[in-house]
């Protein structure tokens, strides 16, 4: 066998991605943008089940379910000293913005549909505050 052969054989065993960490980040990516896309809800506690705790954990924990298949671990909303460290405003960004345009993990979405809502953006902010307290 020439050595251009034996090159692009290793070459080729190389660049094979493994099969099972490519069905992993399917896994993930499918489940993640299940969980953050769900329909908005008439109310802050529906949405916020529906799109927060996935991630966030229902009561705030930060033990949502998808939470063990993230890089790095989602705010604890139900930490009171996260509470005091934020205001309003800062939470309604993020909802809004998404972590990327807050200086967040890139992981929490945008949630325009929610931002332009008016009501729904700030008892869906006043719900999570209360996690805090």
């Amino acid at each position: 066998m020439s050595e251009r052969a034996v090159a692009g054989r290793l070459w080729r065993q190389r660049a094979a991605p493994d099969r099972n960490v490519l069905l992993g980040v399917c896994v993930f990516a499918c489940s993640f943008l299940a969980g953050c896309q769900a329909p908005v809800h008439d109310t802050a506690e529906a949405t916020y089940l529906a799109r927060c705790a996935p991630c966030h954990g229902e009561g705030g924990g930060g033990d949502g379910w998808l939470a063990r298949k993230l890089p790095d671990s989602p705010t604890r909303f139900s930490n009171p000293e996260w509470r005091r460290s934020v205001d309003p405003v800062y939470v309604s960004r993020v909802i809004a913005l998404g972590g990327s345009h807050v200086g967040i993990s890139p992981l929490m979405p945008s949630s325009a549909d929610i931002a332009s809502n008016d009501r729904l953006l700030a008892e869906l902010t006043e719900f999570v505050l209360e996690l805090g307290k």
